[in-house]
């Protein structure tokens, strides 16, 4: 399977969190298993508005997710199997 892009995964976060099942390591779905995951998106899309754009922001991880009404500092870590 080829490993996503940063950016990919981001934009997947915020319109469709089941598309990342695949992506998303068994150990973090311990954690926050994809149906509070998607509830947690989905909140902050209808607080934030549609998902516009992702951006590189400098540091390696960190990413300015642009929204209809806010612009969202991200950071995203991922480990060596992405």
């Amino acid at each position: 399977m080829q490993v996503p892009s940063d950016e990919s995964v981001l934009r997947a976060l915020w319109t469709d969190v089941e598309s990342l099942s695949g992506v998303l390591s068994d150990e973090f779905l311990r954690q926050l298993p994809v149906a509070r995951l998607k509830s947690i998106m989905d909140d902050l899309n209808a607080r934030c508005g549609e998902l516009l754009e992702v951006e590189k922001a400098g540091e390696p991880g960190r990413f300015m997710l642009t929204t209809a009404s806010y612009e969202v500092p991200t950071t995203l870590l991922r480990d060596s199997e992405g």
